[in-house]
């Protein structure tokens, strides 16, 4: 597992509500191409190297076993006005299932 600054930095860069929203997807360790394709169903509107972005570090925190640990930031400390209620309100419902 990474240090707390690398999940920070990672989770920033997928971008915390994307984490949150697609979390079952990214948790079925589906392949980039089935990301990308639901992400368009979704009518997103990331530039092409955004998205592969997304959809790459999103699944890094599944297979590093950080998934968790980011939760738990997006709960406990990220800022709610920057995120959003709603958003956190989703990660701890996900993060309380798996607890």
């Amino acid at each position: 597992m990474e240090n707390s600054n690398d999940v920070i930095r990672k989770l920033r860069s997928v971008g915390i509500k994307t984490f949150v929203d697609y979390y079952e997807e990214f948790e079925k360790e589906l392949d980039s191409k089935e990301l990308l394709e639901i992400f368009g169903q979704n009518s997103e509107k990331w530039k092409d190297s955004s998205a592969n972005t997304k959809a790459s570090i999103g699944k890094w925190f599944f297979r590093t076993g950080n998934n968790v640990k980011a939760l738990e930031y997006i709960v406990y400390e990220a800022n709610v006005n920057a995120i959003g209620i709603e958003t956190q309100a989703k990660a701890e419902a996900i993060l309380d299932a798996i607890k």
